[in-house]
């Protein structure tokens, strides 16, 4: 069996496109019927496979649009009535799979129907790691239609413009090995994060080491200031929170250095191993049971990253050519949000209340900011550390894990214990404040300085804007 671009010219592919269409009326109302007919399938946003035998015999087709530059549909996934039961279906979609990888797409989405019929192919989406979702594009809620979706490209967050150890400037390096008194001998990048500035594990000839950050303000003036930002907040971390020790900082006005104790860990694999999901609630639980106390001198969420989950009212008070750019942004997402926006604005409107809290709060945790060691998980990266909602960081890491195919960001919420007590309400208001803030962020012009960004923020705003639609009546 070979898999080739189609040629919708032949004779045979006809036959079997006016088979599918034939079907999909027989089994649907005429408005619930979506199957693309030829002439559509010549569209330069869209493209179609067939599977063929080796001599030519035709076996099934499938075809991929693009929907905006990083969101993919399939369509039109027929096969051979005599060929089924022999994987052709699956050989196609992995090929539209790997076809929409090679694109870049965070996400493929498909609508079929609901009927009996069509459980087989509900099977062979679900085994290929698709889950529900709410309808998508331009679709409608629809009795007839079952709308799935998975991701494809999970983006790792890693900065191709990052500096190296070498562009720490020699007096920096200097100063580093004068506070710990030895020479640095090997230095590991870190293989993840956005920061523009140095990343990763130091050792030195006295064989410390340590995970070193470096950044000057000539390179980025706001990553610096998330360096200082990091510095204070974690001296004010209490006890027995699962972060790195920071051992000591230093900061001369240009660059800012942070080091902390080296950890020999790696990122979970969130999507495939419940050992690791495990640990990471657990590790989410631990940190919700600590009170930074009445003396801290951490902020409250509200105080610090309140301007977050008031995105969509951000986006309404836009002047019209500057609302017009974001609006543009959206891709797939435009029409929804535009329809729904005075409803996205007033549903985010309570978030910081519910947001309130006397309990430590990472404030950006992602999937990418957890490391596992052989003992613990320990988490990264806390700039942004806090006070609030002991339940707050469990609803930002859900989009990251949505994100990898670890499940539905409303299905993993509500099985964590910190959930039970969190009302639809307060879960609905925080959900609409996340999948705005990440949402209009993606919209954004990229940031030369941290390549990657707005596709990393599209890839878990498509998940957070599912668990929107799912927990929100009317909000289709």
């Amino acid at each position: 069996m070979r898999i080739e671009p189609a040629d919708l010219d032949a004779a045979d592919v006809h036959r079997l496109l006016d088979e599918h269409l034939a079907q999909m009326r027989a089994t649907s109302p005429a408005c619930s019927v979506h199957a693309l007919p030829l002439e559509s399938l010549r569209a330069p946003r869209v493209r179609a496979w067939t599977a063929r035998e080796e001599d030519g015999r035709l076996l099934g087709i499938g075809a991929l649009a693009e929907l905006d530059p990083t969101h993919g549909e399939l369509k039109s996934m027929r096969t051979v009535e005599r060929e089924r039961g022999r994987g052709i279906g699956a050989a196609i979609l992995t090929h539209l799979l790997g076809e929409a990888s090679a694109r870049g797409y965070v996400r493929v989405s498909l609508e079929t129907g609901s009927q009996e019929p069509f459980a087989p192919a509900h099977r062979l989406y679900e085994r290929h790691g698709f889950h529900e979702c709410p309808p998508f594009g331009g679709y409608v809620p629809d009795p007839h239609s079952r709308f799935y979706a998975r991701p494809v490209v999970s983006p790792q967050p890693g900065n191709p413009a990052r500096m190296s150890w070498t562009d720490v400037s020699a007096d920096v390096v200097a100063r580093i090995e004068d506070r710990v008194r030895a020479r640095v001998v090997s230095v590991v990048a870190a293989p993840a994060g956005f920061s523009p500035g140095f990343a990763g594990r130091a050792t030195f000839e006295s064989g410390e080491r340590l995970f070193l950050k470096a950044i000057s303000a000539r390179r980025d003036p706001w990553s610096v200031d998330l360096v200082r930002n990091e510095a204070t907040r974690v001296r004010s971390l209490p006890d027995g929170v699962p972060a790195p020790p920071l051992q000591w900082s230093m900061d001369d006005g240009d660059w800012a250095v942070l080091a902390f104790r080296a950890i020999d860990g790696r990122q979970p694999n969130l999507a495939d191993s419940p050992v690791d999901r495990s640990a990471v609630f657990d590790a989410l639980l631990e940190l919700a049971a600590v009170r930074p106390g009445t003396g801290t001198s951490l902020p409250t969420f509200a105080d610090s990253a309140g301007d977050m989950l008031r995105s969509w009212r951000s986006l309404a008070e836009l002047v019209t050519p500057e609302r017009e750019r974001v609006l543009a942004g959206l891709g797939s997402l435009r029409a929804w949000v535009e329809r729904h926006l005075d409803s996205l604005v007033a549903l985010e409107e309570p978030a910081l209340e519910h947001t309130a809290g006397d309990r430590l709060v990472h404030g950006d945790l992602r999937a990418d900011n957890v490391l596992v060691s052989a003992d613990r998980v320990w988490l990264v990266d806390w700039p942004y550390a806090c006070v609030g909602a002991p339940w707050f960081d469990l609803a930002a890491l859900m989009p990251s894990m949505a994100m990898t195919g670890a499940g539905p960001a409303h299905t993993m919420f509500r099985a964590h214990p910190l959930a039970t007590s969190v009302s639809p309400e307060a879960e609905r208001s925080v959900v609409a404040g996340i999948a705005g803030y990440l949402t209009v962020s993606s919209a954004q012009p990229e940031l030369p300085a941290l390549p990657g960004l707005r596709l990393f923020q599209r890839a878990r705003a498509l998940p957070a804007v599912d668990w929107l639609r799912h927990i929100t009546p009317g909000l289709v």
